[in-house]
């Protein structure tokens, strides 16, 4: 597992600095604490080596967006021997956008992602997936104003695998609007609605912004349905511009702040180097 580890961040490192600027390579390094929960006395720290590539073709027409990262958790797991194991997990994402303009001031964007958000490595299970799969086709409307970009959005995550077998595939709507106006500050509303196989709203998302220079600031509202039981999800996020491609960032998430669930907290620090 060391060996393994070592590989990955050799290659995300070493690939970058060998080659010239501008690839629109970005590699980082994650350390962060999965859960902390003082009432059960749980203490999750992992390290998460992470490499993302974007760029624009034609013109900016087609957008193009890949990102890996893997995660070795500092804790104890045991598979369904009982056999203590290192965890570990993969996440990948590899989104595409076309861009059609409409004018001088408004663009129609047409969006289609595959995300494979946390393809476990071990404990293997021996029942089930894996791994949590969804396809996301999905289109946005921005208009650009005076006082900045507004857009409309509307996606649809098709999960098309999932940890529980029985679980079939499922659709959801993500709607959002926002505003990223020209000096920094932005603010978007996203809800989420369950379309298949149970309707109904399932979560609201705020996220506020801002970015000043080397320094951004970020916090983020998750509200479900069910407050009582599952209480709110709030994020905040810093990050800092140190010189040329790198940063520094930091960010805690905070579960059932409010209700009957028990409040968890994960917080993180990374790195990254944009080439």
């Amino acid at each position: 597992m060391k060996k393994l580890l070592i590989l990955f961040v050799v290659l995300i490192f070493g690939t970058g600095f060998v080659l010239a600027d501008g690839l629109g390579l970005t590699a980082g390094l994650e350390f962060g604490i999965v859960t902390i929960n003082q009432e059960r006395d749980e203490w999750e720290p992992y390290i998460e080596p992470g490499i993302i590539y974007e760029t624009s073709l034609f013109g900016e027409a087609l957008d193009i967006y890949a990102e890996l990262a893997y995660r070795v958790g500092f804790f104890d797991a045991y598979n369904n021997s009982g056999e203590k194991v290192v965890p570990m997990d993969l996440y990948a994402n590899l989104a595409l956008g076309y861009n059609l303009s409409l004018g001088s001031a408004s663009t129609l964007s047409f969006l289609a992602a595959n995300e494979i958000d946390r393809l476990i490595v071990s404990p293997k299970a021996n029942e089930g997936f894996d791994m949590l799969s969804r396809f996301m086709p999905g289109v946005r409307f921005t208009q650009n104003m005076n006082f900045g970009d507004l857009y409309a959005e509307a996606i649809f995550p098709i999960y098309y695998m999932n940890y529980d077998r029985d679980a079939g595939t499922s659709i959801d709507i993500e709607a959002a609007i926002g505003w990223q106006s020209n000096f920094g500050f932005g603010i978007s509303l996203t809800e989420i609605f369950n379309l298949s196989p149970d309707s109904g709203h399932s979560e609201i998302y705020i996220i506020a912004s801002y970015e000043s220079g080397p320094v951004y600031v970020g916090f983020e509202v998750g509200i479900p349905t069910d407050l009582e039981n599952n209480g709110i999800t709030v994020i905040p996020e810093l990050s800092f511009n140190i010189t040329g491609g790198l940063s520094v960032y930091a960010y805690c998430e905070f579960t059932g702040v409010i209700g009957k669930a028990d409040m968890t907290i994960s917080p993180a620090l990374g790195v990254t180097y944009s080439f």
